[in-house]
């Protein structure tokens, strides 16, 4: 039987790199439609027309936003290019799946159609009102919309519920070095729960491995600053090796950051501050510790707790493997569940 091809759209490329391969190994013909780097934005390259424009809004107006719509303009641009050079090779799609996909103009979508009429949109992020305008505004291009926060769901009718996923776990020895693991953007919230959390495990000697884009000031000699993206791999191997992962709730959603299934899949504790984690099928107060990051009672016993395995039809249904079939209603698949309101 001939393979289906999945056309993906990832903007991020340690992300797609990853699910690129994966998808392979699970028979999969998966085709990025960023197969190398994405280009960076040369302003240089900007008309005089616009340079002019944006002087006058940034000098006339106060307003800086009249470059991000430049941004905007160019990527929009830029992808608009790369389907149209897929469309002109008369390349195979049976599937196509789009990763943050209020970041595509309706002229990509509509060409998109073009290749398959099996569309679908994933939003992993939160869905700002202008997110959903965009999403609502091409919903005519595409299959299915799915987000990951099924309190969004009532901004887009039809919009269906799915989580994140995990990986195949990668192969080599298991070392637990670390107590405490966390790779993340920061903000100043973020700085001062881990800054809270930092002060509050010392006193336990534990072992912290924190690493984040330089692009706060601290001075907190555990965080870690890094100047250039970390490889999935090479994270999905720090997860390995550390007894827990630190989850920071961004307060823009409550959606289930990936950290949870990574978490779920290589049997390692959560910390986090998303009390939305108990109205899962797999949370269990033994391995997720719930705290605001200040008031930290009860995390030294909870490490010292075993973790509590999952049933593998859990684990299962939040693979990859029966993610992608509940995507596309493909063969037999494990239906992931919309979590239950118990508070």
């Amino acid at each position: 039987m001939e393979k289906k091809s999945i056309l993906i759209v990832d903007p991020f490329e340690k992300m797609s790199k990853i699910l690129i391969e994966e998808l392979n190994n699970l028979d999969y013909n998966a085709i990025p439609l960023f197969k190398e780097k994405m280009k960076s934005f040369d302003y240089s390259q900007v008309s005089r027309f616009d340079k002019l424009k944006n002087i006058f809004h940034r000098f006339f107006f106060k307003n800086n936003n009249y470059y991000h719509v430049l941004l905007e303009k160019f990527y929009q641009k830029y992808t608009e290019d790369l389907l149209e050079n897929i469309i002109k090779q008369k390349t195979k799609i049976d599937y196509a799946l789009i990763f943050r996909p209020h970041g595509f103009s309706s002229k990509f979508y509509k060409h998109l159609t073009k290749l398959t009429s099996e569309i679908s949109l994933y939003e992993y992020d939160g869905l700002y009102n202008s997110r959903a305008l965009i999403l609502k505004k091409n919903q005519k291009y595409v299959k299915n919309i799915f987000l990951f926060d099924h309190i969004d769901l009532a901004k887009i009718e039809g919009a269906k519920f799915i989580t994140n996923y995990h990986y195949t776990i990668l192969s080599g020895e298991e070392d637990e070095k670390y107590d405490f693991y966390y790779l993340g953007s920061h903000s100043d919230e973020r700085i001062t729960n881990l800054t809270n959390f930092i002060n509050c495990t010392q006193k336990y000697n534990k072992e912290i491995n924190i690493q984040a884009p330089k692009n706060l000031i601290s001075d907190n000699e555990n965080i870690k600053f890094i100047t250039q993206a970390i490889d999935y791999k090479d994270y999905l191997l720090s997860i390995k090796n550390t007894k827990a992962i630190i989850d920071l709730k961004s307060p823009i959603h409550n959606g289930l950051s990936f950290r949870f299934f990574e978490g779920l899949n290589l049997e390692k504790k959560i910390i986090t501050n998303n009390h939305s984690v108990k109205n899962y099928n797999f949370y269990h107060p033994d391995n997720i510790f719930i705290t605001d990051y200040e008031s930290f009672d009860g995390l030294e016993e909870f490490m010292q707790k075993t973790y509590h395995p999952m049933p593998n039809d859990i684990v299962k249904m939040y693979s990859l493997e029966n993610w992608i079939k509940n995507i596309f209603e493909m063969g037999d698949y494990i239906p992931i569940p919309i979590p239950k309101i118990t508070q």
